[in-house]
């Protein structure tokens, strides 16, 4: 996923907050150097904590919120075992649940929290 700083981050683990196509998303980043407020980079996104279907999982009726910025909502693309590869925007991440999630999940609309969100360059 492309994105912007909009803070500094000095080096592997330190906060950062980024602007993409998907809002702003705070989060930690993951990269061996620093990153600098205005820097354009490359990221993927990681959730760290697998969570369960139920926690994730948005009704099909609910109109899609506005952007939160403690939540990603995402389509499923593809589930293999008890792995969701979730596209976010024009990116793909993976998110790993607890449980299996029902046989209908591509194609569902998730709300995924963003309390642990990890930002992995890309190298692109």
């Amino acid at each position: 996923m492309e994105a912007s700083a909009t803070t500094d981050a000095d080096g592997y683990r330190s906060p950062l907050t980024l602007d993409t196509v998907a809002g702003t998303l705070v989060g930690t980043w993951c990269g061996d150097g620093p990153v600098r407020k205005g820097d354009r980079i490359d990221v993927e996104l990681s959730f760290p904590q697998a969570c369960r279907w139920a926690e994730v999982t948005a009704e099909r009726e609910d109109p899609a919120p506005e952007h939160q910025p403690d939540v990603l909502t995402g389509e499923v693309e593809d589930v293999e075992d008890a792995v969701l590869f979730v596209r976010i925007g024009t990116a793909l991440a993976m998110l790993a649940l607890l449980d299996s999630p029902p046989d209908d999940a591509v194609g569902r609309r998730l709300q995924i929290p963003t309390a642990n969100l990890e930002f992995w360059p890309t190298g692109i």
